[in-house]
Formats: structure tokens, sequence, C-alpha cells
């Protein structure tokens, strides 16, 4: 089951959904942003497979925790971790996810 939505910030696709795992991959543009977020009971794994993915974990817009994630790197997202993925202002990131399929369990802020 393959499908791509164009978003405000690039493009997502899913390679793969089953009853076990989800797998998509999303493109950022350069200096684009997706809105913070987090899962009550999904975990997300993050591998950056081309560019430099800026991981936000800050808890809030006056908090500042960004991690850089070069190509070829790892990271994992537990249940009840705020989050945001960005691009950095010079250069698109693409990015694949591969989480657990729980159904509604992603809440997005107000920004």
């Amino acid at each position: 089951m393959k499908s791509k939505t164009k978003e405000s910030w690039g493009h997502e696709e899913t390679i793969a959904h089953t009853s076990k795992y989800i797998v998509k991959k999303l493109s950022i543009r350069a200096g684009q942003k997706l809105k913070r977020r987090f899962h009550l009971r999904e975990k997300e794994n993050v591998y950056v497979d081309e560019g430099v993915l800026l991981l936000d974990l800050s808890e809030s817009e006056d908090e500042s925790n960004v991690l850089k994630l070069e190509s070829g790197k790892f990271w994992q997202i537990y249940p009840k971790k705020v989050y945001r993925f960005c691009a950095p202002s010079d250069q698109n990131v693409v990015l694949f996810t591969i989480t657990t399929p729980e159904k509604k369990d992603v809440f997005y802020f107000n920004e």
C-alpha cells in the first residue's frame, strides 16, 4: 500500500503499512519544519537518508533542545516525547520513519 501526500513542508510517502508497523518516507524542503507533536503509545524510529535532520526535542517554544542527525544516523522516539522534524535553511532532508501502527495516536501543538 503506497501513498504519497503533498504537504506544506514537502511530502510524505507511505512505503508499507502492516498490522505490526508503518514505514514512511518524508522529504522536507530546506528551511521547513513540521508541527511539534507527541504520541501516547506509538514508538517512532527515525533513519536519516539524505541531508541533516534537525530533531527538535524541545518541550515548548521557550526551550531549545535540537539534535543534528546526519545522513546514516538513527534515533528512537519514545511515547509521550515531544518532537518536531526540521530541515536546515540550506538543504533538504530525506528521512524514513518506522512506527508501531496505533490509530489516532498523534497529538499536535497549536502554533
